[in-house]
């Protein structure tokens, strides 16, 4: 029967029977190229056009590219777009690297199912299942960066911070430090497509909109001459308006000032004439002249018979008309209620409480008395006018300085844009976003809390988890080892190799090495002896085959060892074969209790083939696996003595001495029948 080949990495399965005397050399293919790629090679799939590009496996354990472990993926031309590359729809793993021309990604995919899309200039290891390609990476519990993760990759491209420095894009791709200043400065825009800058806020050039009275502003931006800002109680607002003049009165609009005067006239004539009460008035005053009262006052009707006014000299009042009810108001400490002061030529208000300074003066507050000397805002600049601070009581900031640009922030809900927030002393950032973790935060993230625990880490150690303590580590030591496992923990140790064989027959004693606590151990039984033959006949001119010994048995197992204790290595010797009878059996190998595998048996002598050894444990031996170790090779090839192999003894020098083989039984006169090939005991450190 022809060979056959497995179905993810085509190796070559010998069949019963076939490639007597060569399958050392498709074993030796079998392990040295076709396992040896799998699991170390290296391909370089080349795209040779601008098109998707298919590699294969056939069905040979020579060397092919599809079968290698890491692939590196070069194209001879530039690529224009993402392109497939299609591999075998088994079952293997493949470490991709994406070094084609042209930036374009490469997917790696079947030929029927999904992929893994592979950026250009990255590393990706990926797993075929069969069907698709998947990712074999989807967790990494802890993640080192040698250098600032870069902002086009989702980072910042920094890796140090002063205290209050912000973080702004200062091209398309790039993200730079804008460094802290004083306190009371604001951030302020540049513009689009500029930087921010810190500053303060300028109420000619930041400030925009009217301020309204309700916050401290007349909600008016334009005035004429003499127009006056009147309380209004509807919508609490303050309304424009200017005098109106009344009779006998003008009224003059200036550029910041109000003119108010009386009007003036000319009497041509006055004449008296006539006698009230026995008092006379007579003469003609024209341009000059006078009026004469004579007589004596007498009788006078006050509510009838008087006319004019009495001054206040004569105990009068000085005026004909009267306001308001109650007693007469005299000049010394008067007591009056709810008065109507109309507008008093003097006034002392020292003790005077509750006057409203929207509607109970008139004219301009002077600079010397308190005012602004001005009733329009063009003489009350923020900017050039005043002095001093207004404090935060009053409805200003308490300070001269801002910083930024935009709208004055309040304390409830502000919506900042882009500020540097220096060190606050408290802050919650339940609802932050976009905090880099290569530049925004300090101290060391505890394991707790999805950290390491450490703020250094020697380089090229790996970590071991270590609860929730701080992990431990791994250094690489000598060059080549692998990481391995116990069954506790991690180690670097050499990788796993033939490190002892035994081939002579007898017993020896195999010490666990130093580190060494996982061994893996092949166990191969002496071949049986050939049984003899004999001529047969009248004339004894034909002859009766012997039969051939058994193939020795084959054991494999995997066990934990004890470092520094010693194990019993039992090699079984080959069966002789006989001169007069029966062939002898081959003796049993063995590696203490652990792993034992019998010998085969003896030829029958005139008769049949003796049947083949069996492993005590392990992978039970049977002629298609003996014969694939032992071939044809039979006692007139076996050796005549075994001999021990050193630790550098490569796995196909093991192969090629061809332990357990069986020996021949006599097929002629006067050929003796040979003997077994003695066993071998394999010990291979994995762990």
């Amino acid at each position: 029967m022809a060979s056959t080949y497995s179905t993810n990495l085509k190796i070559e399965l010998i069949a019963t029977g076939e490639q007597a005397g060569t399958w050392g050399t498709t074993t030796n293919g079998n392990l040295g190229t076709a396992l040896e790629q799998a699991i170390v090679g290296y391909g370089n799939p080349i795209f040779t056009s601008d098109a998707d590009l298919t590699i294969t496996l056939t069905d040979s354990n020579a060397s092919q590219i599809a079968r290698a472990f890491a692939l590196n993926v070069t194209s001879g031309v530039s690529l224009t777009t993402t392109r497939n590359l299609i591999v075998p729809t088994i079952q293997k793993p493949y470490l991709i690297y994406n070094a084609t021309t042209g930036s374009q990604s490469i997917i790696v995919k079947t030929s029927a199912g999904t992929g893994v899309t592979v950026p250009n200039g990255a590393r990706t290891l990926v797993y075929v299942d069969g069907t698709n390609v998947v990712s074999s990476v989807s967790n990494l519990p802890t993640l080192t960066l040698n250098t600032a993760l870069a902002a086009t990759s989702g980072g910042t491209g920094q890796s140090s911070y002063a205290i209050g420095d912000l973080l702004y894009a200062s091209t398309s791709t790039a993200l730079s430090k804008l460094a802290d200043v004083a306190t009371g400065n604001a951030l302020i825009s540049g513009g689009i497509g500029v930087a921010p800058a810190w500053g303060k806020i300028g109420l000619t050039t930041h400030v925009s909109g009217t301020l309204p009275v309700a916050n401290g502003g007349t909600g008016d931006t334009t005035y004429t001459n003499g127009q006056l800002l009147i309380g209004n109680t509807t919508g609490n607002t303050l309304t424009k308006a200017t005098l109106t003049a009344g009779t006998g009165i003008t009224i003059t609009n200036g550029t910041g000032s109000i003119t108010i005067a009386g009007n003036t006239g000319t009497v041509a004539s006055v004449s008296g004439t006539g006698t009230v009460n026995g008092i006379t008035l007579s003469g003609t005053v024209t341009s000059s002249g006078s009026l004469t009262l004579g007589g004596a006052l007498s009788g006078v009707s006050l509510t009838t018979q008087v006319t004019g006014t009495l001054p206040v000299a004569n105990g009068g009042t000085g005026v004909t008309s009267s306001t308001g009810t109650g007693s007469v108001v005299l000049s010394t400490s008067p007591t009056l209620t709810t008065p109507n002061l109309g507008t008093p030529s003097a006034v002392t208000l020292t003790n005077a409480t509750g006057l409203p300074l929207t509607t109970g003066v008139t004219g301009t507050l002077p600079v010397a008395n308190g005012g602004t000397g001005s009733t329009a805002t063009a003489y009350c600049s923020l900017t050039t006018n005043v002095t001093g601070t207004l404090p935060v009581a009053n409805g200003g900031t308490g300070v001269t300085s801002s910083t930024g640009s935009g709208s004055v922030v309040l304390s409830t809900s502000p919506a900042l844009t882009t500020p540097n927030l220096g060190t606050p002393s408290a802050a919650t950032l339940t609802n932050a976003t976009g905090l880099p973790l290569t530049t925004g935060v300090t101290g060391t993230l505890p394991v707790a809390n999805g950290g390491t625990g450490a703020a250094t880490l020697t380089a090229n150690n790996v970590l071991l988890g270590n609860g929730t303590s701080s992990p431990q580590t791994v250094a690489p030591s000598t060059s080549g080892n692998v990481l391995t496992s116990n069954g506790t923990t991690w180690a670097s140790s050499a990788p796993g190799q033939l490190q002892y064989a035994l081939y002579t027959s007898g017993t020896a004693t195999w010490t666990a090495p130093t580190g060494v606590t996982r061994i893996k151990v092949i166990c191969i039984g002496g071949g049986g002896g050939g049984g003899i033959g004999a001529t047969s006949g009248p004339c004894c001119c034909s002859f009766s085959n012997g039969g051939n010994g058994g193939y020795g048995g084959i054991a494999v197992g995997i066990y934990t060892v004890v470092p520094g204790t010693g194990y019993v290595v039992t090699v079984g010797a080959g069966g002789a074969g006989s001169t007069t009878t029966n062939g002898s059996p081959g003796a049993t190998s063995s590696l203490g209790s652990l792993l034992s595998a019998t010998g085969g048996g003896g030829g029958v002598a005139l008769g049949a083939d003796g049947a083949n050894g069996a492993g005590a444990s392990g992978v039970t031996g049977n002629g298609s696996v003996i014969g694939g170790a032992g071939g044809s090779f039979t006692g007139a090839l076996s050796r005549a003595s075994g001999a021990s192999l050193t630790a550098a003894t490569a796995w196909t020098a093991v192969l090629n001495r061809v332990p357990g083989a069986r020996g021949e039984g006599q097929s002629s006169s006067p050929d003796q029948a040979s003997g077994g090939t003695g066993g071998a005991v394999y010990i291979e450190y994995i762990g």
